[in-house]
């Protein structure tokens, strides 16, 4: 059987299921497709909203986070992001000092909580994992 692993799309064999595939193993092409699209999604798209209502929360890779808490809110990011992974957060406080905790990997090549104060209410802000050494960059 032609069945290639693919953690991207780009990987994707075109030409697959040959011809001399038996048919019963089709079924694992589907996997295939359907394992690296959710792959791809935790990357570029936003499969969730949460809504975090209290001081603290921790993000899930390809989520948005929608803090609705008056007061300052601590956001811990994922412990064990991929390369690619994307967090995105909402906060409705108004510019209350929020923050980013790094939960062990670099923000913006720095080994330290970020604090994002001044954000109009209901302002996005996006991050993305880059690696361990520059680890979770805003995005613009």
């Amino acid at each position: 059987m032609g069945l290639e692993t693919a953690p991207t799309i780009a990987d994707l064999v075109v030409t697959n299921p040959t011809s001399s595939d038996p048919r019963s193993q089709g079924d694992d092409h589907f996997r295939l497709i359907k394992g690296t699209l959710v792959e791809l999604a935790k990357k570029t798209l936003y499969g969730a909203v949460t809504t975090v209502t209290g001081t603290t929360g921790t993000a899930v890779a390809g989520q948005i986070n929608v803090c609705t808490n008056a007061g300052a809110v601590t956001m811990t990011l994922p412990a064990s992001p991929a390369a690619g992974d994307v967090c995105g957060f909402v906060f409705t406080n108004g510019g209350t000092s929020n923050v980013l905790a790094r939960n062990g990997q670099p923000i913006q090549t720095t080994a330290a909580d970020e604090t994002l104060s001044g954000y109009a209410a209901g302002t996005m802000t996006t991050w993305r994992y880059v690696d361990a050494t520059r680890g979770w960059i805003q995005e613009h």
